[in-house]
């Protein structure tokens, strides 16, 4: 059996190529089965480049939302796996175009907001080629059932069960009350189109990679990639109920706290200088609201490789 490996740590990657190939696996740059290990937003952005391959997540600091294991379970996981025992998960990803120009496939979402955080933006909503609806609203979310315990979840969207064959579409923050999140089946087509804002918007996939939007952003049902798993989940108690916990969590904040919350997750890693020049807070309101997201672990912080003197401030 072929494995390849995709770390950040390149200690790490030999370490685990040396694990692999004491149980009798093989190292290949055409490999059968990729394992990746780091954190969930590691496990995302490989995914955007990978494609017909068996994955197995393992999590940097252990179990996680998408890794079921951590450094501790290496040798007992790469065992099974090079014996055959394990089962897969068949996971529904997104194929998303943005003004015709294709984008990687998307795990958890795609979000299509403005470049600017808490401004309005307008847009029609067409499924199958049927208009649903014209709305003004923060922006809006496409997601998969995976994706639907992700950002979908935290801005009002359904839990759906994860081999459900079905597309989330949830408004965020709609001036209309009464506007509700839509589930489409999953072989419909979603058209956003005649976007338009105050400021350019974009489109987001999976927090990671972002494009920008001049008209209309298409989505349907992609390819999708096989999880290596050991234990079969329909719905995962422990993951709903950690989603639960930093949903409510949020809940808690004061707005500022939630909108630094919201400009981290989908910019990435930021600076305070960084976040008060994008929310357009006072410095001290800022200081406030970050050591709010620290104290309750929703973001982290570290050194700022481009620049060590100075700190950054990532989704956790």
């Amino acid at each position: 059996m072929r494995f390849g490996v995709i770390s950040q740590d390149e200690k790490v990657k030999s370490w685990l190529e040396t694990q692999i190939e004491i149980f009798g696996g093989a190292i290949s740059d055409d490999p059968d089965i990729i394992i990746i290990f780091g954190s969930d937003r590691d496990f995302l952005e490989a995914l955007h480049r990978i494609k017909g391959k068996l994955v197995l997540p393992i999590g940097n600091s252990g179990p996680s939302f998408f890794s079921e294991i951590g450094v501790d379970e290496v040798h007992q996981a790469i065992k099974k796996v090079v014996s055959g025992d394990y089962i897969l998960e068949e996971a529904m990803r997104l194929s998303i175009e943005v003004d015709g120009n294709l984008m990687p496939p998307a795990l958890n979402e795609v979000a299509i907001f403005p470049s600017k955080s808490a401004v309005p933006m307008e847009y029609v909503l067409e499924v199958d080629g049927d208009e649903l609806f014209r709305d003004y609203s923060d922006g809006i979310i496409i997601a998969t059932p995976t994706g639907s315990t992700a950002y979908s979840m935290s801005a009002g969207g359904p839990v759906v069960i994860k081999n459900a064959d079905v597309i989330l579409i949830v408004p965020v923050n709609s001036i209309d009350p009464g506007r509700r999140p839509i589930v489409a089946p999953g072989e419909s087509l979603i058209s956003i189109r005649d976007i338009g804002s105050r400021y350019e918007c974009e489109a987001i996939v999976d927090g990671i990679e972002r494009v920008k939007v001049r008209s209309d952003v298409k989505v349907r049902k992609g390819d999708s990639i096989r999880i290596i798993r050991f234990e079969r989940k329909i719905l995962s108690k422990g993951k709903i109920t950690r989603k639960k916990k930093v949903t409510e969590e949020i809940l808690k904040l004061p707005p500022s706290a939630k909108l630094i919350l919201k400009v981290i997750e989908y910019e990435g890693p930021l600076s305070r200088k960084e976040i008060i020049e994008r929310t357009l807070l006072p410095e001290r309101t800022v200081r406030y609201a970050i050591s709010q997201l620290l104290r309750r672990g929703l973001i982290s912080r570290s050194l700022d490789p481009r620049n060590p003197r100075q700190q950054v401030y990532a989704r956790r």
